[in-house]
């Protein structure tokens, strides 16, 4: 072979390497993640659903209706999440933070609406925003539903808001131990009270 080929040859090779190793890395993890999701579907007695495009999840019925688990690896701006949502009609938005110096700034700024419930306990330990106040406040008179809210703060949740059609809480930073079938049920059973309350 002439040096013209063999560069080409080479050039070839290294082009081929440069994509199969991010590739397979890739592949591996996601082929990780893939294994941990149906082995806690199969605890759950869930479906795990996944694939190249959608994220990965387990879809599950719960007594409060279909849930969803999913595992979001986290980028250069977020942690990996565990992410769990039960599916309502809620028909409102908002969001519940634990009070923090970046909270009410957000308040003070006018860029949350904050909600006020009436319980100084509760209101002074969370911020409450969202459109409908009148909603939210008659929705968060409930005891129970501030205990469900108390609860996955208490357990290391960061976030915890709704959409008109589920509602939906994030831990950030999970561990091994945060992904046991029991304590899945645990959060279920009380996104459950939120909603029935």
């Amino acid at each position: 072979m002439d040096r013209e080929t063999w560069n080409t040859l080479f050039y070839g090779a290294g082009l081929v390497a440069a994509l199969a190793i991010p590739l397979s890395l890739l592949w591996w993890g996601r082929k990780k993640r893939r294994g941990k999701l149906e082995k806690l579907a199969a605890g759950l007695g869930g479906e795990a659903v996944t694939g190249l495009i959608v994220d990965d999840s387990i879809c599950l019925n719960t007594a409060a209706g279909e849930a969803k688990l999913q595992l979001i690896p986290g980028d250069d701006n977020e942690p990996p999440y565990l992410e769990l949502q039960v599916m309502s009609l809620i028909g409102f938005s908002f969001a519940v933070r634990k009070e923090n110096a970046a909270s009410r700034a957000l308040g003070r700024w006018g860029i949350a609406k904050e909600v006020k419930i009436g319980d100084p306990r509760f209101d002074e330990e969370y911020l409450i925003w969202g459109d409908d106040q009148t909603r939210i406040f008659s929705f968060l008179q409930d005891p129970g539903r501030r205990e469900a809210v108390d609860y996955f703060f208490r357990n290391g949740f960061r976030e915890l808001f709704t959409r008109p059609e589920a509602v939906i809480v994030r831990k950030y930073k999970y561990q091994e131990a945060d992904l046991e079938p029991g304590l899945i049920r645990a959060h279920l059973e009380q996104l459950g009270k939120l909603i029935a309350a």
